[in-house]
């Protein structure tokens, strides 16, 4: 229990670091504390057990879309797709340098 708890916070703060970096890319700015939130939210829909796998996802992309739109103001298209799309290749990569790291 704990390292699944470990894991989502990992997530979250790798995942609220990647989208601040892309925001810079694009025209979309997020503070730090609207990223986490939004990251939070988008990780607590993937931790529900009773959604089905490929439901959970598409679930929390549709609740981190949300919080993004709420507390950005920004169009979905092409500024928030965009964002999402950056941040999870960012995302990607620390992921792997973390994993690197760890061996």
């Amino acid at each position: 229990m704990l390292s699944i708890i470990m894991t989502a916070l990992i997530d979250i703060l790798i995942t609220a670091a990647a989208i601040l970096v892309a925001g810079r890319v694009t025209a979309v700015r997020l503070s730090f504390k609207e990223a986490l939130t939004a990251c939070g939210a988008s990780a607590a829909v993937r931790l529900i057990p009773l959604i089905p796998g490929f439901l959970t996802w598409l679930a929390s992309i549709f609740v981190l879309f949300h919080y993004l739109k709420k507390y950005s103001r920004a169009p979905v298209y092409p500024d928030l797709l965009l964002l999402v799309v950056i941040s999870k290749f960012i995302s990607f990569a620390l992921t792997i340098g973390v994993i690197n790291l760890a061996k």
